[in-house]
């Protein structure tokens, strides 16, 4: 949760509905991180100023599914779907 003035405000999407994405809280911290990363990274290559919430953009982009993940074992990095 955010604290906005004074009032909880709740972060979306939630992590129960992120969690249905992903199975463990762990990895959606890292696989949130890393797309966030790459997120930031191709918006300075085009000069975008400021730059958006990313970390926001990519939850959103796991919650639709727009975003898969293997486990470093099989391959590394995310893959765009």
């Amino acid at each position: 949760m955010n604290i906005k003035g004074g009032v909880y405000e709740m972060i979306f999407p939630s992590i129960d509905e992120l969690l249905k994405k992903v199975d463990n809280s762990f990895k959606l911290v890292i696989i949130a991180a890393k797309r966030a990363k790459q997120l930031n990274m191709e918006l300075k290559e085009t000069g975008q100023y400021p730059l958006p919430d990313t970390l926001s953009m990519a939850l959103e982009e796991i919650r639709q599914g727009k975003i898969s993940y293997s486990s470093p074992d099989k391959s590394e990095g995310l893959q765009e779907n």
